[in-house]
């Protein structure tokens, strides 16, 4: 598995990007709001990051196979 720090601060700047949208949503945005943010967007993208499809856009994608 191949982590790129591109990929890392772009997750950690959406995570933090989120937590302070939360904690603004649900109440005053602290610290700790955005520093778990941040710390989630880093787990979650790269936990997620070996799970790509790629789709031919030539090929059919056939949902049910009876």
């Amino acid at each position: 598995m191949s982590l790129s720090w591109c990929a890392i601060s772009e997750d950690t700047a959406i995570g933090a990007a989120g937590g302070e949208i939360f904690g603004e949503i649900f109440g005053n945005a602290n610290v700790e709001e955005i520093v778990g943010g941040a710390a989630s967007g880093v787990v979650v993208g790269n936990v997620t990051a070996d799970r790509v499809v790629v789709i031919d856009p030539n090929k059919p994608i056939i949902l049910y196979d009876n």
